[in-house]
């Protein structure tokens, strides 16, 4: 079997004051400057004639029609075909305004195609730079179950332990992290006017103190968030909780993986679109920020009904998979339930890495009741989650 080879880069996304924020529809004004530094992060791995790469962006999300355009520049750069190419959003809710569409959660400005631009050149200079760096590394894995930092937002008793599923390339000279931790990254609010990686960013940056590069991508996290277990949306909360995932992280096990095969699949599935005009039994109100994301779904919900793009009976979606070893990441362009995290590893030790090479919106598995957020927001039902449990236990 050839030997495994990896190489990374870490580079800062610079951007003006003044640029329009993402990731709260109740946000007003624009961004007054940095609290972190926004990164792209690239891991390329090259085995005999395999060669992918995987990219993570602190941003929001990556569009359907944008991370198209992002597979294509990025595999020409690399001279590999766009479907071994995997762009990832860390989902933080406090970088620039993207593109969104065929969503759009707010009225407001519109995004800046030279913003994206500059994101663009950014992950450019990580193909390049990672590919330059390529290196024999050994491969180990890790799971970590994280306490004391997610819990289920939807019930404030419902605290667990999440876990985080971590891929550590080891070569001569430098190591690399592969991460995936489903939970929301929104520790800061809406009244947060300066950009920041939020959860992920906080947490790949602490552990760079260490390694050389820590893509920390966002998994299963639709209904996992700090909601219930921050005592406060703010910066000092942002360091705490980070500092807490980190030093249960660096108290993983790892297991070399001493001959790990890379492969990689592609499969589309088509999905049923809900009744979005069904009514639903929402409840008349609900306290504090439940009440406000409430009033939030409701909105989307109507939003995405008169959305023409959306208007179809189903979507066929592309799913990748990207397998080392015994282990899988499933690359999807959803957000999906725990519950569906947890059957995927269980049953067949897939990894999903969401908010990737596109956007969807929510999944609500079976377990989500019809009044919660992610399932009134939604363009899918439960039936949806089936199929994509289906088809990712391959």
């Amino acid at each position: 079997m050839a030997e495994l080879s990896a190489g990374w880069s870490r580079e800062e996304i610079a951007l003006p004051a003044g640029v329009p924020m993402a990731g709260y529809i109740a946000r007003r004004g624009r961004s007054t400057g940095f609290l972190n530094p926004l990164y792209v992060r690239a891991l390329v791995l090259q085995q005999g004639k395999i060669r992918v790469a995987i990219f993570l962006c602190d941003v929001l999300l990556i569009s359907n029609r944008w991370g198209m355009r992002l597979r294509r520049r990025l595999g020409k750069a690399l001279g590999i075909s766009p479907s071994r190419v995997f762009v990832a959003a860390t989902h933080t809710h406090s970088g620039p305004l993207v593109d969104a569409a065929p969503f759009r959660f707010a009225a407001g400005p519109r995004p800046s195609t030279r913003i994206q631009s500059r994101i663009e050149a950014a992950l450019e200079l990580a193909a390049f730079r990672a590919v330059a760096r390529l290196l024999p590394a050994h491969l180990e894995f890790a799971r970590v179950s994280i306490a004391g930092v997610a819990s289920d937002r939807n019930h404030p008793s419902r605290h667990r332990k999440q876990s985080c599923f971590l891929l550590r390339f080891r070569a001569p000279v430098a190591t690399a992290l592969l991460g995936v931790y489903g939970c929301h990254p929104t520790v800061l609010g809406f009244d947060n006017t300066r950009f920041s990686g939020d959860l992920h960013g906080e947490i790949s940056r602490r552990l760079e103190k260490t390694v050389s590069v820590a893509l920390i991508a966002n998994g299963a996290a639709a209904n996992i968030s700090t909601r219930f277990s921050r005592t406060g949306q703010n910066p000092r909360e942002l360091y705490r909780l980070a500092a807490l995932a980190c030093r249960q992280l660096t108290r993983a096990r790892f297991h070399p993986m001493p001959q790990p095969r890379l492969g990689v699949r592609h499969v589309r599935v088509a999905l049923p679109r809900r009744d979005l005009r069904r009514v639903l039994p929402l409840p008349a109100a609900k306290p504090g920020r439940l009440g406000i994301v409430a009033r939030e779904a409701v909105q989307i919900r109507e939003q995405l009904a008169r959305a023409p793009a959306l208007a179809k009976k189903s979507f066929v979606v592309g799913l990748d998979r990207l397998a080392l070893d015994h282990v899988s990441f499933a690359v999807l362009p959803f957000e999906l339930y725990a519950d569906t995290s947890d059957f995927l590893w269980r049953n067949a030790r897939t990894i999903p890495l969401c908010y990737a090479n596109g956007y969807w919106g929510y999944v609500p598995s079976a377990a989500a009741r019809e009044d919660e957020y992610e399932a009134v927001s939604s363009l899918f039902d439960s039936r949806a989650d089936m199929r994509l449990r289906r088809a990712l236990s391959w």
